[in-house]
């Protein structure tokens, strides 16, 4: 459930630049992948975090939850940034060139 989660973010942040990628601005894209990577650090893994069961709480599932975030999803938003504008590249207006 965590990797598909991390997996529908991308997704998420795919349409973001396409919703986006045509404004003229270079800093749109820079404050998706700012927003996204954010998100990974400190939102995200909140939403993972078990409920503790008979006032036991283990930090063992913790370091896991932050670690497949921080790592995975961190490295995937960066992916998805780069990879994004060569798979659907913008394309030009002919009154632009």
């Amino acid at each position: 459930m965590l990797i598909g989660f991390i997996l529908a973010t991308c997704i998420v942040q795919g349409v973001a630049y396409y919703l986006v990628r045509k404004h003229s601005s270079r800093l749109l894209p820079f404050l998706i992948l700012g927003i996204f990577i954010m998100a990974h650090w400190y939102l995200f893994p909140k939403l993972f975090i078990p409920k503790p069961v008979h006032g036991e709480f283990c930090g063992n599932p913790l370091l896991g939850i932050y670690l497949a975030f921080i790592m995975i999803g961190t490295g995937l938003s960066v992916v998805t940034h780069f990879i994004f504008p060569l798979i659907v590249p913008i394309k030009k207006n002919k009154m632009n060139q």
